[in-house]
C-alpha cells in the first residue's frame, strides 16, 4: 500500500479473532464488574447470615443445654440450628427471585446467549444461595452441638 501511495494512513490488519476480541471488549469488561458485584453480594449475605445464627445461638445456649439435658441429640440441634438458616435464608431467596424476574425486562439489552427468563440461571441461583446458607450454617449448629448440658443447668 505505501508504494503504491505513500500519503495514504495506515491501515489496521487484524485476524478475526483479534477483531471479535476488540469488538467485545466492552461487554466483557461490564460482564466480569457485574461478576465481582455479584461475588461481593454472595460473600455479604454469607457473612451476614454467619453472623445472625451465630448471635442467635449464642444467646440460646442455656435452652440447647437444657434440651440436651432433658436428652435431645446432637443429630436434633444441628438440625435445628440448620433449619433456622434456611428459614432465614428461604424468604430472602424468594425476594430475590421476584426482584430478579421484575428486573429481567430492563436487562434484556445486557444479556447474550440467553433469555431474561431463563429457568436455569433462575434454578441455579436459587439452588446456589440455599446451598451457601447451608453451609455457612454449619459451624454455628456444630458449635450448638459442643454444649456441655451440665454448665448449662448450673447457672439454672
Amino acid at each position: 500500500v505505501r508504494e503504491l501511495d505513500a500519503e495514504m494512513p495506515p491501515v489496521l490488519v487484524e485476524s478475526v479473532a483479534q477483531r471479535r476480541i476488540r469488538q467485545h471488549s466492552e461487554e466483557r469488561f461490564q460482564a466480569r464488574v457485574t461478576s465481582v458485584l455479584a461475588l461481593l453480594a454472595l460473600l455479604l449475605s454469607a457473612v451476614g447470615l454467619f453472623g445472625v445464627l451465630s448471635f442467635q445461638v449464642s444467646h440460646q445456649l442455656r435452652d440447647t443445654g437444657v434440651r440436651m439435658a432433658l436428652g435431645a441429640e446432637p443429630r436434633q440441634v444441628l438440625r435445628e440450628v440448620m433449619g433456622d438458616g434456611l428459614t432465614l435464608a428461604l424468604p430472602g431467596v424468594g425476594a430475590g427471585l421476584l426482584g430478579a424476574l421484575a428486573l429481567a425486562r430492563l436487562l434484556r439489552g445486557l444479556l447474550f446467549g440467553i433469555e431474561p427468563w431463563d429457568p436455569v440461571s433462575f434454578g441455579f441461583a436459587a439452588a446456589l444461595l440455599v446451598s451457601l446458607s447451608l453451609l455457612v450454617s454449619l459451624l454455628p449448629a456444630i458449635r450448638a452441638t459442643k454444649v456441655d448440658p451440665a454448665s448449662c443447668l448450673r447457672y439454672e
